[in-house]
């Protein structure tokens, strides 16, 4: 598999793998223009998870897309990247949001965990958690007010782990 494309459905060790043995060998990193697509086939692929193929633009296509968005956006999203022999099998972006300025702060701004995903085969292991501490690390060094994340069911207890709270103040509404 050439290097930076996403780990293929069955290219996964089979069961799965201990958390002690896989995570060691797994390198999270911020993301380069290099890892882009992969980044863009792991993306492709969680949609295939939820969608039929039809449904999806073709991955080819897809990639050119997601590579041109990420050039552009690239002052607000910031990609990282989890490899295991050069074969791309994580991601998580953090969005940086400008704040309203403040007296004792004119350069505030917060960030929001997004697209982190695991290639499936490779989930419990550490990798997502290792993804998400990597993104926390880099907000801090970034002075972020705080980090948000909008998590699906599975992935609650990994966030709280990495320290995330619910709160009770924060709220949401869909615009759809």
């Amino acid at each position: 598999m050439a290097r930076g494309t996403a780990i293929s459905q069955g290219a996964a060790h089979e069961g799965g793998c201990a958390p002690e043995q896989a995570a060691p060998n797994v390198s999270v990193r911020l993301a380069t223009e290099q890892d882009l697509p992969g980044l863009a086939e792991l993306r492709w692929r969680w949609a295939l998870e939820q969608h039929d193929r039809s449904e999806l633009l073709p991955l080819e296509e897809f990639t050119v897309a997601a590579a041109d968005w990420s050039q552009r956006h690239s002052d607000s999203h910031v990609p990282f990247v989890a490899v295991l022999r050069d074969e791309t099998v994580g991601m998580a972006w953090l969005a940086i949001l400008p704040r309203v300025l403040a007296p004792l702060n004119p350069n505030r701004a917060s960030g929001d965990v997004q697209s982190c995903f695991v290639a499936p085969k490779l989930r419990g292991c550490g990798i997502g958690h290792r993804l998400v501490a990597e993104v926390v690390e880099y907000a801090h060094r970034r002075g972020l007010d705080y980090i948000t994340v909008h998590s699906s069911e599975g992935a609650v207890r990994m966030y709280e782990r990495a320290g995330f709270k619910q709160y009770s103040g924060l709220l949401g509404r869909s615009t759809v």
